[in-house]
């Protein structure tokens, strides 16, 4: 049995507000935020889903995907950001 310990389902200073499945792009490894508006998540990999999504999170406890750009496999989206 492992020494570590048991982490709980929730963290200190730490609110979720809102939740997108990102269509299922939900793989993301790298979050801006610009102007309290928009996100732009990169994603690598997660079942053939690779390259970045851009999201309305003005109302953030319900983010909208706008746009989402597809990467080839193996490109590095994350360095758009």
């Amino acid at each position: 049995m492992s020494d570590l310990k048991v982490m709980p389902e929730e963290s200190r200073n730490v609110k979720r507000i809102g939740h997108s499945d990102v269509n299922g792009w939900g793989d993301a490894f790298q979050v801006i935020v610009r102007d309290e508006k928009w996100c732009y998540l990169s994603a690598s990999g997660m079942e053939g889903h690779e390259g970045t999504s851009i999201l309305d999170v003005e109302d953030p406890a319900n983010p909208k995907v706008v746009k989402q750009i597809e990467a080839p496999t193996g490109t590095h989206s994350h360095k758009v950001l």
